[in-house]
């Protein structure tokens, strides 16, 4: 079945702090984009370039927690039902629907753009983290593994996003 594959991921902040008296000096500015209107990725392998996405909906009883291994024996398949074999990612977008979570390292080849087995992110209901890898993206040929766990007992609901090259 043939298919095209591209994506998009859009990150931006801005603020501005400005005196309520003009006389009181200048006021700070502060803009943080991940590339000018976002950074696109095209069809392939390469740099700039995706060839597979995947969205799961995850749910996690009190306790529980899922992983994620990026490369073949993962498990994983795109919406094509094709397994995915990630050379690169490219994107990482979590969302916590409900509850609280930590995406984390597991003991052994955690990403890389964790620092640490255990180490992550914690989320509550609302809160999401992305993670624009670049155009070359982040190498998960050897270091493919990342854990999603509920924290707090009661039960949680994510939404995982991820664009690969493979």
């Amino acid at each position: 079945m043939a298919s095209r594959t591209s994506a998009l991921l859009v990150l931006a902040f801005s603020a501005v702090t400005a005196p309520d008296d003009p006389y009181e000096g200048p006021g700070n500015n502060l803009k943080i984009e991940n590339d000018t209107n976002g950074r696109r990725w095209s069809q392939g392998n390469g740099s700039g370039q995706v060839d597979s996405v995947l969205r799961r909906d995850g749910t996690l009883a009190g306790g529980g927690s899922d992983s994620y291994d990026l490369l073949a024996a993962g498990g994983l398949v795109d919406a094509q039902n094709q397994p995915i074999d990630a050379d690169e990612a490219k994107v990482l977008i979590i969302k916590c629907v409900t509850g609280s979570i930590t995406v984390k390292n597991p003991a052994a080849n955690g990403l890389d753009c964790f620092t640490a087995a255990s180490e992550g992110i914690a989320l509550t209901a609302g809160q999401s983290f992305a993670f624009d890898l670049g155009a070359l993206g982040l190498d998960v040929a050897t270091n493919s593994k990342f854990d999603i766990a509920e924290v707090g007992a009661v039960g949680a609901t994510y939404i995982l996003g991820l664009a690969v090259a493979q």
